[in-house]
């Protein structure tokens, strides 16, 4: 019984300081031959994951940033325009109204664009972290004697012990660092 308890405290501290540990200090692995890994969580706190978003914040603070300048000029181009009205024959201010609005269109759409290239720039980079995950995966697999590592989300009902996630954030840090760098082989 004093070994399990043990082992609990040993799995509760890992939980709380696993990217400071060092690979002796992780907790033993169950032998099992299912394990459960709570992707989101893993992609989230690794330093791949926190690199990605803190690149894709700081997109869409420089896009919003634009955004407002922008703005900002076609509303001052509105205004000027309105007010060369006045003085503009009929024909010659519909052609320009045309021209601003077409201007203001391609504006928004340009914009929109760059709002879903960083999205689509996030996402491919959380599928290379999947990508790159496997060697991680498999030593894992291969530590516990597992046949498989199922989605945590997917199970009805699961034991802690078989989560291996702590692990494979652990690992991936080591090992793929912030993704930023060929993987450590």
């Amino acid at each position: 019984m004093r070994k399990f308890a043990c082992f609990v405290a040993v799995l509760i501290g890992a939980a709380t300081s696993v990217s400071a540990q060092s690979a002796s200090d992780l907790p033993r692995i169950v032998t099992s031959p299912i394990l459960v890994i709570q992707s989101e969580r893993l992609y989230a706190e690794s330093d791949f994951g926190k690199r990605v978003a803190r690149e894709r914040d700081d997109a869409i603070a420089a896009l919003e940033a634009e955004n407002e300048r922008v703005a900002t000029e076609l509303e001052e181009e509105e205004r000027v325009l309105t007010e060369q009205r006045k003085t503009m024959p009929s024909a010659d201010f519909r052609a320009a109204a045309d021209a601003f609005d077409a201007k203001a269109q391609a504006a928004r759409e340009a914009q929109i664009n760059k709002q879903r290239e960083i999205a689509q720039n996030a996402e491919d980079e959380r599928q290379r972290f999947i990508r790159s995950l496997n060697p991680v995966l498999e030593q894992i697999l291969a530590e516990s004697n597992a046949l498989i590592i199922l989605e945590r989300r997917t199970a009805f009902a699961v034991r802690d012990v078989l989560d291996v996630t702590d692990r494979a954030l652990f690992q991936a840090n080591r090992i793929l660092g912030d993704g930023t760098e060929a993987p450590e082989q």
